[in-house]
């Protein structure tokens, strides 16, 4: 009787992430009887090793940190698929594509799948590398219908290879977490929050809502703006919130492991991305019960309706933020029936067990074809 499937996952960092995230959701939630995985990050350690460890999947840090690490990757990566022999390799996010698939080919893995995480708007460069390697790739898997098109039209990938699955939640533990004692944060303990959770980087629009939450704060003097995450751009955006009259209710609280208690604490979740792919803690926020203002990007029109489940404003517009969460923290009544509508679409549709099913499926899809 043959054993499980072999399965090499590649991504380029395990920091914590969404797509990180997903990576351990899917390793840890593959049948062990049916699905045999080890994972490769080709950054250095970061802290979702650990999680995987516990989980009892094997795991090897490449440390790369420089572009000249590349020969020494690629070589890495080809002996690591040659002592492993996988039968499906999967790879998240774009170092990690482009480099597994190389090391991949040159190993001679049966069969890759690249995971496209966002729609890649930073260089025409990543969408050129990405469409000549791609002979290489058996199945695309993207986050959302959006990402699809933006990699067949922009990028030139071939719509046949393409296949979207959403990403998904653990919907239990974020709807059982006890909502956080804000007081320790210099917050008082009935203070509206206002709560955003990102990278801090030019992609996930900080600026863009700090921008915005003078005319907030202004308007509604009790409330308190909190940002969750970390990221090369938070100086510049520390200064920027120090230079409005309202730096005392703005806060900076770096990574969090207690996200959950967070958005059971908050009145609104804001997420004012430039682009996206499927943003993780829109549908967190949604399994929270959490109302949500996210801009008109990338996924969130496959997750969030109008006005019916959460709020969608316009991208690179501080005004419609200001105007949007101003209007839900003055009607609440209103903000918990989005809430409410939100977690029923999360729970229906965008699980971590359905997320898992449909890989599940695509991979035994893929081995039948190699049998």
């Amino acid at each position: 009787m043959p054993g499980p499937v072999r399965i090499a996952f590649v991504i380029t960092e395990l920091d914590v992430g969404g797509a990180e995230r997903a990576l351990v959701q899917l390793v840890t939630g593959l049948p062990r009887d049916a699905w045999e995985s080890r994972v490769i990050s080709i950054g250095p350690w970061g802290p979702l090793v650990a999680t995987l460890q516990d989980a009892g999947i094997p795991v090897r840090c490449l440390d790369a940190v420089y572009l000249w690490d590349t020969p020494r990757v690629l070589w890495q990566l080809r002996r690591e698929f040659r002592d492993y022999q996988p039968q499906i390799l999967q790879t998240f996010l774009f170092h990690a594509n482009i480099l597994g698939r190389i090391a991949g080919r040159w190993a001679r893995v049966p069969h890759v799948v690249a995971g496209l995480r966002v729609a890649e708007r930073r260089s025409r460069f990543y969408g050129w590398v990405d469409r000549w390697t791609n002979r290489w790739v058996d199945r695309n898997v993207c986050v959302s219908r959006a990402v699809a098109d933006f990699c067949e039209h922009e990028s030139g990938l071939n719509p046949r290879k393409t296949v979207v699955i959403p990403n998904g939640v653990d919907v239990a533990p974020i709807q059982q977490a006890s909502p956080i004692q804000v007081t320790d944060w210099g917050i008082p303990a009935k203070a509206p929050l206002i709560l955003t959770v990102a990278r801090l980087e030019h992609q996930k629009g900080i600026d863009l809502l700090l921008a915005a939450a003078p005319e907030i704060l202004a308007a509604i003097p009790e409330a308190h703006l909190v940002i969750l995450g970390e990221g090369l751009h938070r100086t510049a955006l520390e200064r920027q919130a120090a230079a409005t009259q309202f730096a005392a209710r703005i806060h900076f609280l770096g990574h969090r492991g207690d996200v959950p208690r967070w958005l059971q604490r908050a009145q609104v979740m804001v997420l004012p991305s430039r682009w996206e792919g499927m943003p993780n803690v829109v549908l967190e926020a949604m399994a929270a019960g959490l109302a949500v203002v996210a801009t008109d990007v990338e996924g969130v029109r496959e997750v969030i309706v109008d006005n019916v489940n959460g709020c969608i404003v316009p991208a690179e517009s501080p005004q419609a933020l200001a105007e949007v969460t101003m209007q839900l923290l003055r009607q609440p009544e209103i903000s918990k029936k989005l809430g409410m509508a939100a977690q029923d679409v999360v729970g229906k549709k965008f699980t971590v067990d359905a997320m898992i099913q449909q890989y599940a499926q695509l991979y035994q899809e893929l081995s039948a074809e190699r049998r």
